[in-house]
């Protein structure tokens, strides 16, 4: 009696078999990718910043914001106040790192969210990062810190002017005018130190994190969803793993 899996009829019905076995998976993923709905993608970014960093602890309180910045609890504050499903909404939302971030005391986040209307898609995604910022931790005002830095700032420029001055007095041979410019010039380093001491002594000195958005929130003119292409691509990897599976099978079958 013949063996059905060692007869040549049966290698050539496998060959003929083996084309649908591979393309059918393809087929089936494109039409089902073409019936989903359309979804538009909505995206912000956010910069973390340390202010005042201090070795060992800049990497823990940037990653403590990048953890609150994808909490749970944010995106059911916010899609509850949008009407959207929650775990609809989390299934949609995806909150990532910026690989190429900025320098070691700073970290940026990609935030993007999915929905078939691109203008809720845009809303949404404006709307948690506006909700994260309002809860990420920032620098605390001190009353009279910018004013002094704006202080230091023109007497910087005060005392960068009166050596330009004092070098032309002496090139020109005044040289009582230099010493009165020189006299002006040490008022004004003297002053400049003060303020500088005054800045420091105002200047909070623990690690603090500022939380911004860059630019604008935007929604990309075309869907991102469904892709048919790449599932017609990964239902063909399929059928070309379903179709190994197979030709193994039989070679198995026939020894």
């Amino acid at each position: 009696m013949v063996d059905v899996n060692t007869s040549p009829q049966a290698s050539r019905r496998m060959l003929w078999l083996l084309p649908l076995i591979i393309f059918l998976p393809a087929v089936v993923a494109y039409v089902v990718a073409g019936t989903q709905t359309e979804k538009f993608e909505a995206r912000a970014e956010i910069a973390h910043t340390i202010v005042n960093p201090s070795f060992g602890t800049t990497d823990r309180l940037l990653a403590t914001q990048e953890v609150k910045a994808q909490s749970r609890a944010l995106s059911e504050s916010v899609s509850q106040r949008l009407g959207i499903d929650t775990n609809a909404f989390v299934a949609d939302l995806v909150v990532e790192p910026i690989v190429t971030g900025i320098n070691e005391d700073s970290t940026a986040l990609d935030v993007k969210f999915r929905h078939p209307d691109s203008e809720v898609a845009l809303e949404a995604v404006q709307a948690y990062v506006d909700e994260y910022l309002a809860s990420a931790e920032v620098v605390v005002d001190v009353p009279g810190l910018d004013g002094t830095a704006d202080e230091i700032e023109k007497l910087q420029a005060r005392r960068n002017e009166l050596l330009a001055a004092i070098g032309a007095a002496r090139d020109s041979g005044d040289l009582e005018e230099a010493d009165k410019l020189n006299d002006d010039y040490e008022y004004v380093v003297d002053d400049l130190g003060v303020q500088v001491a005054l800045f420091n002594s105002l200047r909070p000195n623990t690690p603090v994190v500022v939380a911004e958005q860059l630019g604008s929130a935007w929604v990309g003119a075309d869907p991102v969803e469904p892709q048919p292409i790449l599932a017609a691509a990964l239902g063909l990897v399929a059928g070309l793993c379903i179709a190994s599976a197979v030709l193994l099978f039989a070679r198995r079958s026939r020894r």
